[in-house]
């Protein structure tokens, strides 16, 4: 089966951004270890169609692969542990090579110049900006400032003029660097994956509290959807017989 996994509300409606999937029949079959260890018959065709996606994912036929899931092991194997393992520890090192690279990416873990460690503390997570330094992390307090700037700056890309008046949360007018971040080139980057930084924002609250009308606007249908919906009519009690 090909297809999308995000079903939600929207999606039931029917005339807006439904799912649509698609079931592949292949009557050729090979035999393949999917868990590594027991063989199984697969459709031919798709197995190959997932071969050919894994091996650009990895980068295999680019100057840059993954050589450690380039074998038949690997990429015949989807269900094997050591398989999930060494794709984990490529995307995983992949991850740590761009955050190195880029201070403003998102990031579970904040980078040491931007919010050091306090005392034997555990690692400071990244913020939702992941240049922003917190006063006092450990109170878990929202005052702070940037010490490098985001792209969302138009300073991040042009160079400074006179006019520039970064708020009080902004970095520092004049600071060394144009208040840019170091940046270098990744090293070491094997395919086109990275992990996902699952603890990025672990300890903040990003709800701002607005009504949800003032950034979305709800209206009902201007047509007849009647056959979309169930009838909810309040059902009428008996009454009861006089006398």
């Amino acid at each position: 089966m090909l297809g999308s996994a995000n079903i939600n509300d929207r999606s039931q409606w029917g005339d807006r951004d439904s799912e649509l999937a698609v079931i592949v029949n292949d009557d050729a079959s090979v035999s393949v270890k999917l868990d590594g260890v027991h063989s199984i018959k697969v459709g031919k065709s798709v197995h190959k169609l997932r071969r050919e996606l894994w091996e650009k994912l990895f980068g295999l036929k680019s100057n840059r692969p993954a050589h450690s899931l380039k074998g038949d092991n690997i990429l015949d194997s989807p269900a094997a542990p050591a398989t999930w393992r060494e794709i984990q520890k490529v995307a995983a090192d992949n991850a740590k090579s761009y955050e190195n690279a880029f201070r403003f990416i998102p990031r579970s873990f904040a980078h040491p110049d931007v919010q050091p460690a306090e005392g034997a503390g555990a690692k400071p997570v990244g913020s939702i900006w992941p240049t922003w330094r917190y006063t006092d992390y450990s109170s878990n307090q929202p005052q702070g400032k940037l010490v490098y700037r985001m792209p969302f700056d138009p300073a991040f890309w042009r160079a400074e003029e006179r006019d520039d008046k970064p708020n009080s949360w902004n970095v520092d007018k004049g600071s060394k660097g144009h208040g840019l971040a170091p940046e270098s080139a990744p090293k070491n980057i094997q395919g086109f994956i990275t992990a996902l930084p699952v603890q990025w924002t672990a300890r903040e609250d990003n709800d701002s509290e607005m009504s949800l009308t003032v950034l979305a606007l709800v209206e009902p249908p201007k047509t007849d959807q009647s056959t979309q919906y169930a009838l909810n009519e309040p059902v009428e009690e008996p009454k009861e017989a006089n006398g």
